[in-house]
Order: C-alpha cells, then structure tokens, then sequence
C-alpha cells in the first residue's frame, strides 16, 4: 500500500510538471507550421485583422523575417522607425516571399512591393523619394492583393 501511494504521488508530481510545460509552450506565442510568431500589436486593414510581431530595436530590424521557414496568412512582421523616412529592405536568407507595405506616419499606406522573391537578394527595394513613411509591414506574397492594400489604405495599429 505504502508503495502503491509513492507512485500514485510520484506520477502526480511528473503529470504536474508535464502540464506545466505545456503551459508554458503555450504561453510564448502563436505556433504553426511556419514557427512561433509573437502577437505584439493586432494590425487592421478593413475587416481583417493580423497578428503582428514588432519590429523596434535595430537588432529585431536587422534580423526581421529572415531564417524563418515561411509566414501565415493571419501573421506579420511590423517594422517601426523613429521618425519618417526611407527604408530599405533585402531578402537576404529569406526563404519565402512576401509583400512590403510602406507606412506614413498618419497609417496609410505609401508603397506597396507584391510578391517580393528570396531570388532577388542582394537587390533592396526602398520606398521613393517624396513618399516618407515610418512603418514597414511585411505579409505573406500577395496578402496585399487580397486584403485590397493599395497607397492610402489605412492601416490602423
């Protein structure tokens, strides 16, 4: 009996444990297949809404979408600045396309790059001269298209 009691008490602890590391998986951010996304700021174009991971140290910049195997159609990745300006952005070690949405300081769209490929590294895509913006928003390939995001589209976050 005495026996029976330390494993029912030993299986406990180790069930406890367990759940607490699910629970914390959980807990890191929105998983899917294309990896763990964090969901930073909630991004509105229309009706729709995504999951945005921010983009606001130099480091988390640089790195952006890079590495990662691929974005979801509810994900991405918004990249602030300080102050309006142009911004340059690659596709170095990107492994799937994307669209680039340049942002103004009042959210609406400048710019907007479709279905910008891996392949065109190391060319850099900025926005022009004369169209400043603060914000950059990277979506899975063609998301512009299908969210209806033109220049003056409001993007609110």
């Amino acid at each position: 009996m005495k026996n029976q009691r330390l494993l029912l008490s030993a299986a406990i602890l180790l069930l406890a444990a367990g759940g607490g590391f699910v629970f914390h998986d959980k807990s890191r951010g929105a998983g899917s297949a294309c990896g763990t996304y964090r969901d930073d700021k909630t991004v509105q174009i229309g009706s729709h809404k995504l999951a945005a991971e921010a983009a606001d140290t130099n480091s988390s910049r640089a790195q952006g979408l890079s590495g990662r195997p691929c974005i979801g159609s509810n994900q991405a990745m918004l990249f602030t600045f300080s102050q309006p300006g142009r911004y340059s952005f690659w596709m170095k070690d990107m492994r799937f396309p994307i669209d680039i949405i340049w942002i103004s300081s009042v959210h609406e769209a400048v710019v907007v790059e479709e279905n910008v490929l891996p392949s065109t590294y190391p060319d850099s895509f900025v926005n022009p001269p004369g169209k400043p913006a603060q914000y950059v928003l990277e979506l899975k390939a063609h998301a512009s298209t299908v969210l209806n995001i033109n220049p003056g589209t409001p993007i609110n976050f």
